[in-house]
């Protein structure tokens, strides 16, 4: 697994709000705990998301339930996908056979 990241949450969530889905520009993005941590909520892959900033502020210290808010996904560890970099070869060149599949 990864290692657990502010960039690599994002990513997991395709660098969208965990509550609204919109998608969320890294300076407007928040991590948000969303059990949290004041309530007993870990620092996990079970337990964050990136959520826009006003959205988490609006948040604040309560459960997504209590603000009136839904996680659109429950967060869990990313899956072990192979990333472009890894499939060209080290002139930067794309190899034929995976053109395909990363256009």
């Amino acid at each position: 697994t990864e290692s657990l990241t502010h960039e690599v949450i994002a990513r997991r969530q395709e660098f969208r709000c965990a509550y609204t889905g919109r998608p969320v520009r890294r300076k407007n993005w928040s991590l948000d705990h969303v059990i949290p941590k004041s309530r007993g909520g870990s620092s996990s892959w079970d337990n964050l998301v990136i959520a826009d900033r006003e959205v988490n502020s609006r948040k604040g210290d309560r459960t997504p339930a209590e603000a009136g808010l839904q996680l659109l996904h429950k967060p869990r560890p990313p899956r072990r996908l192979v990333p472009v970099e890894d499939i060209r070869n080290r002139f930067g060149i794309l190899f034929r056979e995976w053109e395909p599949f990363v256009k």
